[in-house]
């Protein structure tokens, strides 16, 4: 079997039209940093039944004699069951392999620890700082980088303040104490609140949603952690803070503390939950003081969080510290001080 000198990437799998977006987009720039070879998706049912029959060693052992000596890295964006997704990737034949993951919740670390035994992933760049602490303490054999997520490259539109339409936007999982309080604040309707109560999304498409918060003033922004028992009180910088700051939003909610130091600030405007609405009414009134804190959070996305940057980190990381054959086009740069993974 003969080997390859490119790093290959499997391609995402739609499944959501907002994720798959950004995972594509995510994957594709990955894909250009190192140089890599990207690979088409595989098809579900045919990766979930490999990855149960690669559950007993020698089957796994048998599966990796079939198919190219290559290392395979992927881009899972919605935990551990997309690393099954990509299983026939990662089992079919030698080289070695290592993914970046989000999503990885407390529930879900012993599927994620059994699944990188059975892929054979390490390293394993996890994008919550929280979780790659938790992780080095249960599996302490694998190598867990820390690495945020950040903006890929797309087009985030941006009107002027007087210009939106919106005054409040909330997309996606609602921070429900503060929405009640502010739909209860605003019977007079004179805060233009864009949402949906009716478990149907504010944007149908990932471009909908991105115009829609560019139609925004305020974007509510709060860690999965304040609205879902399952992420454990895991506080995590995610990509709806990352788009809504793109799209010139001052973001209102809480801070995740990974963001706070990754920034070097607090970049969120913690919501008053006693009095939502009239907190809202303060800042329209007052919006030349917000402006600058708009502003300087554009700026520091723009320098230290663009997804570009992470993939050269990660492609670096691969090849100096593991040995994977990748030949990146830009040198590896050092780790942002907030995310070494050390």
């Amino acid at each position: 079997m003969a080997g390859s000198s490119r790093l290959a990437v499997p391609d995402y799998i739609e499944r959501g039209l907002h994720t798959s977006k950004v995972t594509g987009s995510v994957t594709e720039e990955f894909v250009e940093v190192a140089g890599a070879e990207l690979l088409p998706p595989c098809h579900p049912k045919l990766a979930v039944a490999l990855t149960a029959l690669a559950c007993f060693p020698p089957l796994r052992i048998l599966l990796s004699w079939f198919g190219p000596n290559r290392d395979v890295f992927a881009i899972i964006m919605k935990g551990p069951t997309y690393l099954v997704y990509n299983a026939p990737r990662f089992l079919f034949g030698r080289g070695k392999r290592s993914a970046w993951i989000t999503d990885t919740w407390p529930n879900r670390d012993k599927r994620l620890i059994l699944l990188a035994k059975v892929l054979r992933l390490n390293p394993i760049f996890v994008s919550y700082r929280q979780s790659a602490e938790r992780l080095r303490k249960l599996a302490p054999h694998l190598d867990w980088v820390y690495v945020p997520e950040a903006l890929p490259r797309d087009h985030y539109p941006s009107k002027p303040a007087a210009e939106r339409e919106w005054d409040v936007i909330t997309f996606g999982r609602k921070y429900m104490e503060h929405h009640e309080a502010l739909k209860a604040g605003n019977a007079d309707g004179v805060i233009k609140y864009l949402f949906r109560d009716d478990g149907v999304h504010v944007a149908s498409t990932h471009e909908e949603l991105l115009s829609a918060l560019g139609n925004s003033r305020i974007a509510i922004c709060v860690p999965r952690g304040v609205t879902h028992e399952h992420a454990g009180g895991v506080e995590a910088m995610t990509m709806r803070y990352l788009q809504s700051m793109a799209c010139g939003c001052l973001v209102l909610g809480e801070t995740p503390s990974e963001m706070r130091d990754l920034f070097g600030y607090d970049p969120v405007v913690k919501a008053n939950i006693e009095d939502a609405a009239g907190q809202i009414r303060e800042i329209l009134a007052n919006w030349p003081e917000y402006q600058q804190l708009i502003d300087r959070n554009f700026e520091t996305l723009m320098r230290d969080h663009q997804w570009r940057e992470r993939a050269v980190f990660i492609t670096g990381e691969l090849k100096s510290k593991h040995g994977f054959r990748v030949t990146p086009i830009e040198a590896p740069v050092p780790a942002h001080p907030g995310y070494d993974g050390r």
